[in-house]
């Protein structure tokens, strides 16, 4: 741009500018073509103007709603308390967090303004790292010591070199085994369909306003790095004439956080990456979610946020590689084994670790103390009080249990205390239920002006039948042993009292996971595909809880402390 076009105070052309002033200090008519770019440079810094407006607005609403929260559960989260936190999270991901590493080899092909707004990028990239609930182990690589891109990144990152993450001027595959990484470029040999969490991601470093295409690839391939694609290119839309979709470093990373979630829902996510208006996915083809608030689909991602600030108690996996069998534990023995939200959030990851393990055969879901579970902790209960967030713990609980239910294991639950309310619907996800002569099975809900929201009302339907089911959600009568066996929530015979339920249970599972892991595995996931789509009844289920949730019934329970 002319050094003498009219500026704002922010370096921005004002409004109505049509001259520019020439060598001589005179004005000069613009040509049509230069009011063209001028105006369009005007509606670029408008509309980046209105963005960072509207991210800080979204910004103090989700603060505000969040001291809300903590302060319905007694908890007031001071700001210096959420930032130890989220630095807490960061350190803790760079001891064993997926490592991503973005290669910062390409500066010689950018220009310096190009080299400034990857700086920019850089600095979203890390904030966007730091508010996540499971932030990303993250290496800067290929980065010189007081290079330009050094340099230009300390000028414009607040604070860059006292960052939590790792910097080095070594590219990837001198910090990494090459078979761990997989380069992520629009060119990619395959579509990335998962996050494997053994490998180690590249995301390229580069602004390139040319787009000059197979840079990426090029370089991965000089390296002997496989390559992938995000799959996102066959569901963006484009104006005629208009370049291909070239994501920025920082939304890749973005998505990256989310991709732990279904592809459906990583897709809805890039929606609201602020792309270009011609990048925009075609949603109503993709996303339909239904009409009204409550036909929307859920961001799982977002509501893991919300949930993680609920402590309290924790699940504990283990995994034994010679037998192939793990075991999940609840430890909450003071709440009686309640789910806090961090529990809730544990839970679904240790979900995620239990897909990912190749020798896996069985599992065992336990508890400790006399109670297997008694629901949801009434402390997270208290604090989820927005409307609406009955029904995103709910979606994000029947994710997490019907993962749960078609994993590659053949699942065995511990009945070996009392199962209430959600602790009930906990048993239902299981293959089997092995029963001590203390077990005892309640469904409670009711009683709280709620129904079953973790998915527990169509599993009950299934396994005993609607006319059982109807009976035990209404009555909340308390099922025990001999009762459950009758109506088949109980397998095998009731242990005795004198025997450990736990080995007794193990014993009973070691029986029949005897084969080799591919035999068992391949037999479960044959049974898995006999079961049926659940997904629509587990809809229709949250519709129907997300309005009791915080609801008149449900308020009046809450205060009268009803015991079970």
């Amino acid at each position: 741009m002319d050094s003498g076009k009219a500026d704002s105070a922010d370096g921005s052309p004002t409004e109505g500018s049509a001259t520019q002033t020439d060598s001589a200090g005179g004005e000069q008519q613009l040509s049509k073509n230069q009011l063209r770019k001028l105006r369009y440079r005007e509606r670029q810094v408008a509309a980046r103007r209105a963005r960072r407006s509207e991210e800080k607005r979204r910004r103090r609403e989700r603060d505000a709603a969040a001291q809300s929260a903590a302060a319905a559960a007694g908890q007031m989260i001071s700001k210096r308390d959420r930032r130890r936190a989220e630095l807490d999270r960061l350190r803790a991901a760079r001891q064993d967090g997926l490592p991503v590493c973005v290669d910062l080899q390409y500066g010689d092909r950018m220009t310096e303004k190009e080299q400034s707004r990857l700086a920019t990028q850089l600095g979203r990239l890390y904030g966007a790292n730091r508010s996540a609930a499971r932030p990303l182990r993250l290496l800067l690589t290929s980065l010189a010591e007081d290079g330009p891109l050094h340099q230009r990144c300390r000028r414009l990152v607040d604070g860059f070199d006292r960052l939590e993450l790792e910097r080095c001027a070594e590219p990837p595959h001198r910090l990494f085994a090459a078979e761990r990484l997989v380069y992520l470029s629009p060119d990619g040999e395959t579509e990335l369909k998962r996050l494997d969490e053994q490998a180690v991601y590249v995301i390229g470093g580069l602004v390139d306003e040319t787009v000059q295409s197979g840079v990426t690839r090029a370089a991965a391939a000089a390296a002997g790095v496989r390559t992938a694609r995000l799959p996102t290119a066959a569901y963006l839309q484009h104006e005629a004439g208009t370049r291909a979709c070239v994501l920025t470093v920082n939304q890749v990373f973005e998505i990256l956080l989310r991709f732990r979630e279904t592809v459906t829902m990583l897709l809805r996510k890039v929606t609201r990456l602020r792309l270009p208006t011609r990048h925009l996915l075609a949603q109503s083809r993709h996303c339909s979610t239904g009409g009204g608030r409550q036909g929307a689909e859920v961001d799982l991602s977002e509501v893991r946020q919300l949930l993680a600030r609920h402590g309290g108690g924790s699940v504990e996996l283990s995994m034994d590689d010679g037998t192939g069998l793990a075991s999940l534990r609840l430890n909450h023995v003071e709440k009686k084994n309640a789910l806090s939200g961090a529990m809730m959030c544990q839970l679904e990851e240790a979900v995620g670790e239990l897909e990912r393990w190749p020798r896996g055969r069985g599992l065992l879901l336990h508890a400790d103390g006399d109670t297997f579970c008694s629901g949801g902790d009434l402390d997270t209960v208290r604090a989820l009080c927005r409307p609406g967030d009955g029904g995103r713990m709910s979606a994000f609980m029947q994710s997490a249990l019907a993962r749960l239910s078609d994993l590659p294991l053949v699942t065995v639950a511990v009945v070996s205390g009392r199962a209430l309310g959600g602790g009930a619907e906990l048993t239902l996800a299981a293959d089997f239920r092995v029963w001590s002569a203390a077990g005892q099975l309640r469904f409670v809900q009711a009683r709280m002006g709620l129904l079953t929201g973790w998915g527990g009302g169509a599993r009950l339907a299934r396994l005993v039948g609607p006319r059982a089911a109807l009976d035990l959600l209404l009555s909340c009568r308390p099922v025990g042993a001999e009762d459950a066996l009758r109506l088949g929530l109980a397998d095998g015979p009731v242990v005795p009292p004198d025997v450990d339920p736990l080995q007794h249970a193990r014993q009973w599972l070691e029986a029949r996971v005897a084969h080799d892991p591919s035999v068992v595995r391949a037999v479960k996931k044959m049974i898995v595909n006999t079961r049926g789509d659940l997904t629509d009844l587990w809809r229709k289920e949250r519709e129907l809880f997300d309005p009791l949730w915080g609801g008149e019934a449900n308020r009046r329970a809450l205060g009268e402390n009803i015991k079970h």
